[in-house]
């Protein structure tokens, strides 16, 4: 589940090395990782300045790569782009402290799923971590990549956005 090793694989690929070629001004802008499916693997997603388009790499055994349209974002959000190396906390330390402070505050709820996303959005560099629970609630989380504090956490109902 490591994200560097993940990227480096990426960056070693023809698919990866063909596709930059012509699309040299795209970044890489978001990781994204979901636990608790039969297919787990990382997404990591490259845009341009202008976010017009973006193209997803799905890690899996045999790289795929997907083209999405524009990014999905509110109209005054803005994405930036990821430097894998500020993130100084390994994610491993940080899903341990996710999980301390889940049973410590939320011990009734138990997660079925977790999703893990790495992002800059509006120059906030921040793990967003949701577990899926059992009880129709996700219990978000918000985490300093580069010191690994919580800077965040709440529950919301999924029912109740419906």
């Amino acid at each position: 589940m490591n994200i560097v090793e993940t990227f480096d694989r990426l960056e070693q690929s023809s698919l990866y090395k063909d596709w930059l070629k012509d699309h040299s001004d795209f970044k890489l802008t978001s990781a994204f990782y979901m636990s608790g499916t039969k297919d787990d693997f990382w997404q990591l997603g490259y845009a341009n300045e202008e976010c017009s388009k973006m193209f997803v790499f799905e890690m899996r055994p045999e790289i795929v790569m997907q083209e999405h349209g524009e990014m999905l974002k509110t109209p005054d959000s803005k994405i930036g782009f990821l430097d894998l190396c500020a993130a100084k906390v390994d994610l491993i330390n940080i899903l341990d402290s996710v999980e301390e402070l889940r049973k410590k505050e939320y011990s009734t709820m138990l997660p079925m799923k977790k999703m893990i996303i790495l992002q800059n959005v509006n120059d906030e560099f921040s793990w967003n971590i949701t577990l899926v629970c059992e009880s129709f609630k996700t219990i978000n989380f918000n985490i300093d990549p580069v010191s690994g504090e919580i800077r965040s956490h709440k529950i919301v109902s999924i029912i109740e956005g419906m």
